[in-house]
């Protein structure tokens, strides 16, 4: 299946800053991390949401993968960079494996 998305240019702007610009989960946040459902009356995570700092520890690679969106003369690129893995349903997965 291809799928072909274009965001509005205002989107990409707003990813992409000056023309790149990193994004990291803010741990300190409350609702960083969350469940609820989609809907256009809810932009909330109604069903669950973590507390601040609450995975610290079970879930450090989900703090530590940055992702970099890039201007390019298409609209964007995204480079994730997941140096200790990438979080699953049952844990962290190691690059290691």
């Amino acid at each position: 299946v291809e799928s072909v998305f274009s965001p509005e240019p205002e989107i990409i702007t707003s990813l992409v800053g000056d023309g790149s610009k990193t994004w990291v989960v803010d741990k300190a946040t409350a609702g960083h991390f969350g469940v609820g459902p989609w809907s256009d009356s809810s932009v909330i995570p109604e069903w669950w949401s973590a507390g601040v700092n609450e995975k610290v520890g079970s879930a450090d690679c989900f703090y530590s993968a940055t992702f970099t969106f890039s201007e390019t003369e298409n609209g964007f690129t995204l480079n994730v960079d997941a140096p200790e893995g990438a979080f699953t349903k049952t844990g962290s997965l190691s690059n290691n494996l």
